[in-house]
């Protein structure tokens, strides 16, 4: 008789326990994803051509901007030069911290010496749920003038 009572104190036991093992009946809430954007000002902003030093040059502000209430750490920001589908150079840089619907403001601008098509901005880096941010934004030139001045376009 004691095994029988010994094996039942038991079963009650392991019932009792097991009856919070069944996990939660909600599902677990996926956590919001930033959302990031660029943009420059001015936009269009114009690439100049010297034939005195041979460079092409330009100046302007890079805005990241964040809409979703989540905020980012930047890790990388890059600007990548192409001709066609050839990658001609990549500036990177330090990244920054962007606030829940804020902005992270960047001076920007280059002196290169050779000609492209094609200039990529991009930023790359994790919200503060974790998930990756990879944004970018391409911008391509026009001539407008003899004097080698080019004006980005949108395509």
């Amino acid at each position: 008789m004691k095994r029988f009572s010994l094996s039942l104190v038991t079963l009650v036991f392991l019932a009792v326990a097991m009856v919070g093992c069944g996990g939660s009946t909600t599902p677990d809430v996926p956590k919001p994803r930033a959302v990031v954007t660029i943009v420059v000002s001015p936009d269009p902003f114009a690439v100049t051509y010297s034939a005195w030093t041979g460079l092409y040059t330009a100046a302007w502000q890079t805005i990241f901007s964040e809409t979703a209430g989540v905020g980012v750490t930047l890790t990388t920001v890059e600007m990548k030069f192409y001709n066609g589908a050839a990658l001609l150079q990549t500036i990177t840089a330090a990244g920054g911290s962007l606030p829940a619907r804020g902005t992270l403001v960047y001076a920007s601008s280059f002196a290169v010496d050779f000609d492209f098509t094609e200039m990529r901005l991009s930023g790359s880096g994790v919200d503060a749920n974790g998930y990756s941010i990879n944004v970018s934004r391409s911008f391509y030139w026009a001539l407008l003038s003899p004097a080698g001045t080019k004006l980005n376009v949108k395509r």
